[in-house]
C-alpha cells in the first residue's frame, strides 16, 4: 500500500513540474523587488555564464538544500488561486499546508530585505557591498528558516511523500538550477527541459 502510496506522489510532484513550466512567470516580480531573480526557460546559457556559476546540470550536488527547497516552496508559495485550483487535481494538499506555513513565516523577513534595498536604491549603483553587507544577517536568517521548513516537511506531508520530496528535488530541481555569483546583484535561475 505504502509503495503505491510514494508512486503516486512522485508521479504528482512530478506533474506539477512539468506544470511549472506553464504556470511560473519569467520572474519580473523578483526583478522589481530586488530580490534573488528565479526564472524558468529552456536551453542552456553556459557560453554566457561568469566564472564561478555553478551548474546544476552538471555539479547538481553543489547546489545547495536551502536554494534547492526555496525554489520549490516559492512555486507553491506564489500560485494564483486559479493556478492551486488547477494543481488541486493533484492532491497536493499537505505540500500547499508548508508552502503556506513557509510563506507565512517567510513573509515579514522579505519585507525586511526589501525595506534595506528600497532604502538603500541609490547606494546599490554607487557601492552594492554597503546594501550586501545590510542584507547578509536578513539573508543567513532566511537560510536558517528554511533549514528548519525542510525539517518540518515530514510533520506535513508524512515520512514517505518527504522522501518523494528529496528524490524530486534531486532529480528535477538541483539539475536545472544555476546559481550566479554575486555582482551587487545576485540571481538563482532554473530551467525546466
Amino acid at each position: 500500500m505504502r509503495k503505491p502510496i510514494i508512486l503516486l506522489a512522485s508521479i504528482a510532484i512530478s506533474a506539477v513540474v512539468v506544470l511549472s513550466g506553464t504556470l511560473t512567470r519569467k520572474g519580473s516580480d523578483h526583478e522589481k523587488r530586488g530580490t534573488p531573480r528565479v526564472t524558468t526557460g529552456n536551453g542552456s546559457q553556459t557560453s554566457k555564464d561568469p566564472p564561478g556559476t555553478i551548474d546544476g546540470s552538471s555539479t547538481p550536488q553543489l547546489i545547495p538544500d536551502v536554494v534547492a527547497y526555496e525554489l520549490f516552496l516559492n512555486f507553491f508559495s506564489n500560485r494564483a488561486p486559479n493556478e492551486r485550483a488547477k494543481l488541486q487535481a493533484y492532491n497536493l494538499d499537505s505540500i500547499f499546508a508548508v508552502a503556506n506555513y513557509y510563506q507565512q513565516q517567510v513573509a515579514p523577513i522579505n519585507a525586511r530585505a526589501q525595506a534595506i534595498r528600497e532604502s538603500n536604491r541609490g547606494s546599490m549603483m554607487q557601492d552594492p557591498m554597503i546594501v550586501k553587507a545590510q542584507l547578509a544577517p536578513i539573508a543567513a536568517e532566511k537560510a536558517a528558516f528554511v533549514q528548519e521548513v525542510i525539517a518540518k516537511i515530514p510533520n506535513f506531508v508524512g515520512t514517505g511523500r518527504a522522501l518523494a520530496i528529496r528524490q524530486h528535488i534531486d532529480d528535477r530541481i538541483r539539475p536545472h538550477t544555476k546559481i550566479v555569483p554575486d555582482s551587487g546583484m545576485s540571481q538563482t535561475q532554473t530551467q525546466t527541459p
